[in-house]
């Protein structure tokens, strides 16, 4: 099992999570299906655990009402609201007294083109928007994807991913967000990041990836970010963790090893240096 399945797992055994087929996604690097959330008549408002992927998600809600949290943040789910949910993006549900509907489409950042996979991923807001009038049209869409969610057919699978590419366009052009200016370059660089921020990253092995020499990849990203790789990196897997700390109830050990640290002691050591407190301290003024 690689390491991104072995996080998926991790996330799926702590979280009861149980919509998604890793196989599925190591194999394809697409799944999809329509979901059916139920109220659990024990709990007048049933709540999922937070949670977050190492894959994106796509969701169009099609009928039933409640919340979905983002980063902290809440939103409506509501017959038409469309999301697009980023590897790291920590979310739940808080349904209301009816069934909630919702068509999604779970997929790998290879099932689409690198350049929508750096627009998603540096957005600076969760990625929601209502489809209004094109809801039936896209409700389409991905009733088609789901329908080819087994096929073996090269040519079929080449049109699912070309429909979730329309799907992810569409949310990239209604969601309202401030224009990037990075460079091409930079935008891969940090794409990349936000993506495989759990594996060891370093210049070298980045700028392996993008095939470009390490020391005009370190001169342009530090121009650009103000920063070389390595604090970003690090200041990435920071902001990981603080989301944890806001919106879950993990341990820190925990929030350590899903933030991508190879050990507690550096997590404690790296966040103490930024933040100019201990990790538990800093999570016990967030209740404040």
């Amino acid at each position: 099992m690689s390491e991104k399945d072995s996080r998926i797992k991790s996330y799926n055994e702590e979280n009861q999570y149980q919509f998604f087929s890793r196989q599925f996604l190591a194999d394809r690097g697409v799944h999809a299906r329509c979901i059916l959330q139920r109220q659990d008549p024990s709990n007048p408002k049933t709540v999922t655990l937070p949670h977050m992927h190492g894959f994106f998600e796509i969701e169009l809600v099609l009928s039933g009402e409640g919340t979905h949290i983002i980063n902290t943040d809440r939103y409506p789910l509501s017959p038409g609201v469309l999301y697009l949910i980023r590897p790291g993006d920590v979310h739940q549900y808080i349904f209301r007294d009816e069934p909630v509907l919702m068509c999604t489409v779970q997929f790998d950042a290879t099932a689409i083109l690198p350049a929508l996979v750096s627009e998603a991923s540096l957005a600076d807001t969760p990625l929601q928007c209502d489809a209004g009038e094109d809801r039936e049209v896209l409700a389409g869409i991905l009733r088609i994807i789901i329908a080819q969610e087994n096929t073996q057919s090269e040519y079929a699978k080449g049109l699912l991913r070309c429909q979730i590419e329309i799907l992810t366009r569409y949310i990239l052009e209604h969601v309202p967000h401030g224009e990037i200016t990075y460079s091409p370059l930079v935008r891969e660089a940090l794409s990349f990041i936000s993506i495989h921020y759990y594996k060891k990253l370093t210049l070298e092995m980045l700028s392996r990836q993008l095939s470009v020499s390490p020391e005009h990849l370190g001169r342009v990203f530090k121009t650009e970010m103000g920063c070389g790789i390595p604090e970003y990196v690090n200041q990435y897997r920071l902001r990981i963790a603080v989301n944890l700390m806001r919106s879950t109830r993990y341990t820190m050990r925990q929030i350590s090893a899903e933030s991508g640290y190879a050990s507690y002691r550096h997590f404690a050591r790296e966040f103490s240096l930024y933040y100019g407190m201990a990790p538990a301290e800093f999570r016990n003024t967030l209740s404040l």
